[in-house]
């Protein structure tokens, strides 16, 4: 039966990207496997009931039960429209396009909350300005990001992980990039959450706009945010905080002294529209509008086994952070 799960779910994903395609057949098959020794029902057909597992009645989780011990993990998917303009683009850019992504988070040491996350994402943009265009630079960009992370959920309403992010972006040239993101937060009750998330620089990178040598890094960035759980399944969050010096460099006027510590906000909804299927965006905005970034994309998300359940309260073992994106991965631009 697992084999022939496996042959559907590559067959099905034939036009993706092959680790997507393995993702989801390991899925499939641990949960054949999993639901089969405890003699429950098969999550594809009944996702509601693997919300009560890991928590009590407050929504707290809870780790010494065997079903909950053998849970298999939480897959989603989203694909939408993405909007960016970031100090990387020179002054003189912006980027419109569709994005595509897959996250998968799971059980790592069960007994004692810990848990691990793993996503890619997918991006290509054309450019919203004409002036790399006109300079005879490119008019489009790819960009893939990878995200993998560890988590830890505790009984008395805690949370911490840390996550890596890695970029590969095709634009004007080819750049690899990466940063370290460590989020905490605390349940402050059944449905708010208080938490704060850092941002650290880890790879930049060199290359060329025409002629001219630039750099890419990622900006550093720490925020505060305030997630509330509302009674019609609605998830929303916003967020205010300060981000590391950028540069103020235009391709056309020239270079201007750097920004330094400039007011961030940002706000995140997640909107289920039936078991399996939801409205998500994210929205990311770093001062001054001019030189600072401009972050947002919004489309579907799907999660076969439940889309309330990969963001409940209840599921222990749902990611700690989102799968890297030009909304959680500023890039700043010096020349160099």
């Amino acid at each position: 039966m697992c084999t022939l799960q496996i042959k559907t779910a590559l067959v099905s994903l034939r036009k993706s990207c092959s680790i997507c395609a393995l993702m989801l057949a390991m899925e499939v098959c641990f949960l054949a496997n999993a639901y089969s020794q405890v003699g429950v029902v098969n999550p594809l057909s009944f996702s509601n009931s693997l919300a009560q597992c890991c928590a009590d009645s407050n929504g707290m989780p809870v780790f010494s039960n065997e079903e909950c011990i053998v849970r298999p993990g939480t897959l989603t998917s989203f694909f939408g429209i993405d909007g960016s303009k970031q100090p990387q683009d020179f002054g003189a850019n912006a980027n419109l396009g569709v994005a595509g992504r897959l996250g998968y988070a799971g059980p790592l040491i069960a007994e004692h909350g810990i848990g691990f996350q793993i996503g890619t994402r997918v991006g290509f943009a054309a450019n919203a300005v004409q002036v790399y265009e006109l300079l005879g630079e490119s008019k489009d960009r790819f960009q893939n990001f990878t995200t993998v992370g560890i988590f830890q959920r505790t009984p008395n309403g805690f949370a911490y992980g840390l996550a890596y992010d890695y970029l590969t972006q095709d634009s004007f040239d080819n750049f690899s990039l990466g940063q370290w993101r460590f989020r905490a937060s605390y349940n402050l009750s059944p449905v708010n959450e208080l938490g704060l998330t850092l941002n650290f620089s880890d790879r930049k990178d060199i290359g060329r706009f025409n002629a001219i040598p630039v750099e890419l890094e990622p900006v550093e960035q720490l925020h505060i945010y305030l997630r509330h759980n509302w009674q019609s399944g609605v998830n929303t969050s916003v967020w205010i905080g300060v981000a590391d010096k950028h540069s103020e460099e235009n391709v056309l006027t020239g270079t201007l002294p750097n920004k330094t510590n400039q007011i961030l906000a940002g706000a995140e909804i997640f909107a289920p529209l039936n078991e399996w299927m939801a409205i998500y965006g994210e929205t990311n905005l770093i001062m001054p509008a001019d030189t600072g970034a401009v972050d947002a994309y919004l489309g579907i998300e799907i999660a076969p086994y439940g889309i309330r359940r990969s963001r409940s309260r209840q599921n222990a073992f749902r990611s700690l952070l989102p799968v890297a994106s030009n909304a959680t991965f500023t890039t700043d631009l010096t020349r160099r």
